[in-house]
């Protein structure tokens, strides 16, 4: 049965805030029929949307553990962001030394920028620290596979030690890569997570000679990748829409290379 349903709408009418020649509020009728059919649509249209807010897709979707792995966070991106944005340097022991980001000799166009370490004293270690996204979650007896590109700027080369540690500095698990040589190469290990932390970081050290220089980018970490996207279900909408508001294109493979990376393994 068609019914009609009269609705009025007050149309308020801006009103001068002085003078005396204010118009009046006017109404106007708006009429809606129910009951009438209306324009199917096919119960095979659907969309997805997709906002990156907070860590939806970097440090979410994305399943990257390390943040800013290949210096390339920019002001122009985020006003407090910079090529260090998340990294710090870490001395234990007596370690002396200093990290700087240079472009001098990129391993790709795409990454021009990456973090040279000097060591002027080894100590117990002088390295890089990444927080991660507001922490690394890491879970007891889980296998992190670990791999970086580095290359040996001056100095003795000598093994580097990839760590993870608490927020207390307790080592959660750790593993030795080997030494880097005078050109860009690729280093890998597998870290086992001995205890769960959420709020764990990654550790990079170099604990070699004396005044010696390394570089090293794209730090990478990625728990359960194959699962998060190998295993997932392919959707084809209809339409979609995504709002990306930061390094949302980092999902993009053929944007970065992975040269520090770390993930778990899919079971």
């Amino acid at each position: 049965m068609n019914r009609n349903l009269l609705l009025y709408v007050l149309l308020l009418m801006q009103i001068p805030a002085f003078g005396s020649d204010a118009t009046p509020p006017t109404s106007a009728p708006i009429t809606i029929t129910l009951g009438q059919s209306s324009k199917p649509i096919s119960p095979d249209l659907f969309g997805i949307f997709f906002e990156d807010l907070n860590y939806a897709a970097d440090g979410g979707l994305y399943a990257e553990l390390i943040q800013n792995r290949s210096f390339e966070y920019q002001s122009t991106e985020q006003p407090t962001w910079n090529a260090l944005t998340c990294w710090q340097l870490t001395t234990r022991g007596d370690g002396k030394g200093g990290l700087t980001v240079q472009d001098a000799n990129p391993i790709h166009p795409n990454n021009p920028h990456y973090a040279v370490l000097f060591v002027a004293k080894p100590g117990d270690g002088v390295g890089l620290v990444n927080e991660g996204f507001d922490g690394i979650p890491l879970k007891a007896g889980e296998n992190y596979n670990i791999s970086l590109f580095a290359y040996q700027i001056g100095g003795k080369p000598a093994p580097l030690l990839a760590r993870l540690e608490s927020k207390t500095g307790a080592v959660l698990g750790e593993a030795t890569l080997p030494a880097p040589t005078n050109a860009w190469s690729r280093l890998s290990a597998t870290i086992k997570a001995s205890h769960d932390d959420n709020d764990a970081h990654f550790t990079l050290l170099a604990t070699g000679a004396f005044d010696s220089e390394a570089a090293c980018t794209v730090l990478s970490g990625d728990p359960l990748a194959e699962n998060t996207f190998g295993a997932a279900p392919v959707i084809l909408p209809q339409t979609s829409q995504i709002h990306a508001g930061n390094q949302f294109t980092y999902m993009l493979p053929a944007h970065s290379l992975s040269v520090i990376r770390l993930h778990a393994p899919s079971h």
